[in-house]
């Protein structure tokens, strides 16, 4: 008598442990596909961001003091000071900000998605036995 109690009460905890298992692996799966859409948004805004920032470092003359000290870097030893100044005045901090901003959504949702990769690859294990 005992053990039908206890195929049963073996059998609630499987199927308890079961649906936690399908629960969290469809959390994983929905996590995945945020994460892969964060990925091909920032994957996609990369290129456009450059342009921009490329764009305004042309505009504000700061592809002109590079070019500069690359060229001619006995002038900006002598005048580091005002050199370093005009760099820092006419840099694109915006466009900065904004390519930074694009790769940290990069870098966070590669993580996340090998994160929820390794989650639903142990869970698909775990169902499978």
């Amino acid at each position: 008598m005992n053990s039908n109690a206890d195929n049963k009460a073996d059998r609630i905890i499987g199927l308890v442990m079961g649906r936690i298992a399908k629960r969290r692996l469809y959390r994983a799966r929905a996590f995945a596909v945020f994460h892969l859409t964060l990925i091909a948004g920032a994957v996609a805004s990369v290129v456009p961001v450059v342009r921009l920032m490329a764009d305004r470092a042309s505009q504000s003359g700061f592809s002109e003091y590079v070019s500069l000290a690359m060229s001619d870097g006995g002038y900006v030893m002598s005048s580091w000071s005002s050199f370093l100044l005009s760099l820092a005045e006419s840099a694109p901090i915006a466009s900065a900000a904004i390519l930074a901003f694009v790769l940290t959504i990069f870098t966070y949702s590669l993580r996340g998605a090998a994160r929820d990769f390794t989650a639903m690859r142990s869970l698909g294990i775990q169902a499978q036995l």
